[in-house]
C-alpha cells in the first residue's frame, strides 16, 4: 500500500478543495422553517374554510366539485348536532382539506358567494321593507307601490293586514315577505 492510499482511509486525510467543494453542495439543502405557531395559525385558517364549506347548502356544494371524500365528510357534518363532535369533525375534515389544492377550492368558494351575493341583497331589501311596513303602515305601503309599479295595493294591504292581525303567525308573514320578494325581483 502506498502512502496516499494509506491516507485516505485514516481519519487524518484532508480531501483537496474540489472534492470537498462537490461534496458540500450535495449536502446542502435549502430547508424552510415553519414555527409551530404558523403551522397552528394554517391550520386554524383552514378548517375555517372547512366550516364555510360545511355551511353550505346542497346546490352550492354540487357547485364546489369536491372528491367523494371530501363530499362524504361533509355531509356527515351537516348531520352532527353536539358542538363537540362538530368541532371534531371540521378538525377531520380540515386534516383531509391539507391534501388538496387550497387555493383553487377558495376561488371556487369565492365564485359562489359572488353569484348569491345578489340574492342576499335582495332578501336584506325585503326585510328593509317589511319593517317599513310593520313601523310606518299605509305610508310605506304606497311609497312601496309607486317604487314598484306593477305592485298590486290591495293584495299588499290585505297580506300586511293579515299580519297586523296575528303578528306572531308566520304562515302571515310568509305570505307577506314571499310577496314583496316577488315585487322586488320583477
Amino acid at each position: 500500500m502506498t502512502n496516499s492510499e494509506d491516507d485516505k482511509t485514516h481519519s487524518s486525510y484532508i480531501p483537496d478543495e474540489q472534492t470537498w467543494d462537490y461534496q458540500y453542495e450535495q449536502e446542502e439543502i435549502d430547508i424552510e422553517y415553519v414555527s409551530k405557531s404558523e403551522l397552528k395559525r394554517d391550520m386554524k385558517d383552514i378548517q375555517k374554510l372547512g366550516e364555510q364549506i360545511i355551511a353550505m347548502n346542497a346546490k352550492q356544494l354540487k357547485k364546489l366539485a369536491l372528491s367523494n371524500d371530501l363530499q362524504i365528510e361533509v355531509e356527515q357534518a351537516q348531520k352532527i348536532k353536539s358542538h363537540s363532535e362538530r368541532l371534531r369533525q371540521i378538525k377531520r375534515f380540515g386534516k383531509l382539506l391539507r391534501n388538496i389544492d387550497l387555493d383553487d377550492l377558495q376561488l371556487r368558494i369565492a365564485k359562489i358567494n359572488e353569484s348569491e351575493s345578489p340574492t342576499k341583497e335582495k332578501s336584506s331589501e325585503v326585510e328593509i321593507w317589511y319593517t317599513r311596513f310593520v313601523d310606518e303602515g299605509d305610508s310605506a305601503i304606497h311609497i312601496f307601490c309607486e317604487t314598484f309599479s306593477y305592485t298590486e295595493r290591495q293584495t299588499l294591504r290585505q297580506l300586511f293586514r293579515a299580519h297586523q292581525k296575528k303578528p306572531d303567525a308566520t304562515k302571515t308573514k310568509q305570505q307577506l315577505f314571499a310577496y314583496i320578494k316577488s315585487c322586488i325581483q320583477e
